[in-house]
């Protein structure tokens, strides 16, 4: 992330997650959906590696542990969450709403990210 700037290289990623999400929902074609699903997970990359950077950067000497450890849980505890929810989903309505659910929720972070000094963004 040093060689350019990581408030639009995480923008750029979470805007493609969203987006990859949304274009998930919408084709049948088997070769299409494990497209969107193996970008889906590339774009995540880049917030798996760099949160636990900037935690450690801007994080109070006293607190750093605890925000790593609860980015290291916030993975496994999202999965778990997101196969319960969604089949409750399943049940009411259909699967598609739950990606769409997972993108309108993912919007306002990505408002918040684009909102966001860049000097927060550099470590």
């Amino acid at each position: 992330l040093q060689c350019c700037n990581p408030k639009i290289i995480l923008s750029c990623c979470l805007f493609m997650n969203i987006f990859t999400l949304i274009l998930f929902t919408l084709t049948d074609v088997y070769i299409i959906l494990a497209f969107c699903r193996m970008c889906t997970g590339l774009f995540q990359v880049f917030f798996c590696i760099y949160f636990p950077v900037w935690a450690d950067v801007f994080g109070n000497e006293g607190q750093k542990s605890t925000w790593l450890t609860y980015l290291l849980i916030a993975s496994p505890l999202g999965v778990i969450l997101g196969y319960g929810l969604t089949a409750a989903v399943l049940d009411n309505v259909g699967w598609r709403i739950a990606f769409y659910v997972q993108a309108v929720l993912l919007t306002p972070s990505l408002v918040g990210i684009i909102l966001t000094p860049s000097e927060y963004f550099d470590v």
